[in-house]
């Protein structure tokens, strides 16, 4: 159930009982503790949601991945609360390239 179903459905609940099976998502879009971040940031940006399910083999919620929580790991990963210096380097499509790279560096 989306913020947006709980939205449409406040005005008919006023007139009718509106059970949360009636708005509930039953097929959702999940992912399974193993899931690597970016494979749980695309799904959650390609199906415009704001949380993602994970569950175990057996289907078994485990706990939610949210897009804030999702958030804290890119800025966390980028360094972009702490005080850091970062390097982008653009490399050439040679095999050692990378260890040319590393070796200046």
């Amino acid at each position: 159930m989306t913020e947006g179903d709980l939205r449409g459905a406040i005005w008919p609940s006023l007139v009718e009982d509106i059970q949360v099976k009636d708005l509930m998502i039953t097929d959702p879009v999940v992912a399974q503790p193993e899931t690597m971040l970016e494979e749980a940031a695309r799904l959650v940006h390609q199906h415009k949601i704001g949380c993602l399910p994970v569950v175990d083999r057996r289907g078994a919620l485990m706990g939610i991945i949210t897009v804030v929580d999702l958030l804290a790991a890119v800025i966390e990963f980028m360094g972009l609360l702490t005080v850091s210096s970062r390097l982008d380097v653009r490399l050439p499509k040679r095999p050692e390239a990378f260890e040319e790279v590393l070796r200046i560096i």
